[in-house]
């Protein structure tokens, strides 16, 4: 057997080493992520209670409390908070190099819904992200905008069997087992809100003084297929939930609910509101129906392929919706997220779902971010001296849970959601609207009678929604 000269295999070595070295070195070290564009769509923020006084009247014999501004206008608190809000993205997004710090304001583009909450919160982000100064913001003229309210426009009507069944079937139990999942929650309610209006009780065939526990639930589709929601004791719960979440925001001195709802209280009753909003939101007949024009608008927002060239030349893209926009989107696309002191998939004022654009060395990939107020923050009398604001939500999609995807796979995962015969296709060239400086607010003046009313902020009215 031939002996290996020692110095040759350590010159083999060496040699080794130094192509590694090479090779290496003719790669280059590996880059830094870098953020290329942000697509977000955005709750509007602290309103008034959709519903009419006569509606909240037949919710409870107690008197409610008068509020600062228009049934479903957004608050001057609202919008405070709603600037806020995007004061910390606007640090977060000048970090990430993908806002400059001078940056002119054809860097942000924002594409509101045309009813009042949606429009003022389009401008109180606007001063809260680019301070500076603003382009303003983009709006439909026709009302509804069939970007946010396509079903209302005629497309995808609701039927009714069909859309029941499939509402049902996101229900674990179906009603009954909501109800009794939710029978604490009901129970402790029905201690806030004390009896219902006789005349509510008799039109659900019940003695005077009934519980809100006592009313049956059903699932309802409105004439000409245009919404679909639960009604009865759920529904009414649901909407009370939302409406004391409301006051909590509003009014930081005391609890919400006639001084009964403290931060605990609020955390333990947010939960039924959630879950029965979701079983209608995210019921893949109504997220397809009334998300899809809308996933198709943020698909080409991301892509740079608007029909709008002043979006496409932004880096960061804002839509501002309802709560119903972002369930529906995230519906489609199967994003939940949670946060302490949260409930899975709830919705607060002002919360934004983002879409963030990365270039990678391996390629693009699209990070999921979900962003919205802690709840003490939304009942804090100094929100804006909080250090931490913005709650820490964990965000998963799909089956794998990753909230982190390459390009193509989002892509693929937003055309295989959308239904194609469900999106509106004639959106028109929006209009640029100044936005109102601060203090003021937008008002509704200019807004089809009815529309300056309602929102789809409230899920589950116990009449049509508008």
């Amino acid at each position: 057997m031939r002996k290996r000269c020692p110095a040759c295999i350590l010159l083999s070595v060496i040699c080794c080493l130094l192509c590694l070295t090479a090779t290496a070195a003719a790669a280059g070290p590996a880059s830094t992520p870098r953020l290329l564009k942000v697509v977000a769509l955005t709750r509007s923020g602290v309103s008034a209670p959709l519903q009419s006084e006569a509606m909240l009247d037949s919710w409870t014999e107690r008197t409610w409390p008068k509020w600062p501004a228009k049934r479903g206008e957004l608050t001057r608190r609202g919008a405070a908070l709603v600037s806020e809000l995007w004061g910390e993205l606007r640090n977060r997004y000048l970090a990430l190099g993908v806002l400059p710090a001078n940056a002119s304001p054809a860097a942000v583009y924002v594409r509101a819904d045309n009813r009042q909450p949606a429009r003022a919160t389009a401008s109180a982000l606007l001063r809260g992200l680019l301070p500076q100064g603003n382009s303003g913001y983009a709006i439909d003229s026709l009302s509804p905008d069939p970007l946010f309210h396509p079903v209302q426009n005629g497309m995808c009507i609701f039927h009714f069997a069909a859309t029941a069944k499939d509402v049902l079937n996101n229900m674990d139990d179906g009603l009954p087992g909501l109800n009794a999942e939710y029978a604490e929650q009901l129970s402790l309610l029905d201690s806030i809100v004390g009896s219902a209006d006789a005349e509510l009780c008799t039109r659900y065939a019940l003695p005077p003084g009934c519980r809100l526990s006592s009313i049956p639930s059903s699932v309802a589709i409105a004439r000409q297929g245009t919404s679909a929601f639960i009604q009865g004791g759920l529904g009414i719960a649901s909407s009370l939930t939302d409406v004391f979440l409301r006051e909590f925001s509003q009014w930081p001195s005391e609890p919400a609910a006639w001084g009964q709802a403290d931060t605990a209280t609020m955390r333990q009753i947010l939960s039924l509101h959630s879950t029965v909003f979701n079983a209608v939101q995210r019921a893949s007949s109504v997220a397809g129906a009334q998300g899809s024009t809308l996933l198709n608008e943020l698909l080409a927002a991301l892509q740079g392929k608007m029909t709008d060239s002043r979006a496409n030349r932004s880096t960061i893209v804002v839509f501002v919706g309802s709560d119903v926009s972002i369930a529906n989107v995230a519906a489609l696309l199967g994003i939940h997220w949670q946060a302490s002191g949260y409930p899975e998939d709830l919705i607060p004022p002002a919360a934004v779902l983002a879409f963030e654009l990365w270039q990678q060395d391996e390629g693009q990939i699209v990070r999921i971010k979900f962003f919205a107020h802690a709840l003490e923050t939304l009942h804090s009398s100094t929100p804006f001296e909080d250090e931490e604001s913005l709650a820490a939500f964990s965000v998963r999609v799909g089956k794998n849970g990753d909230p982190n995807l390459p390009v193509d796979d989002f892509y693929a995962r937003a055309r295989a959601a959308i239904r194609k015969d469900c999106i509106f296709t004639g959106l028109a060239l929006p209009q640029l609207m100044p936005a109102a400086s601060e203090g003021e607010l937008e008002t509704s003046a200019d807004v089809e009678p009815g529309n300056a009313e309602t929102d789809e902020d409230d899920p589950q009215g116990q009449a049509p929604r508008q």
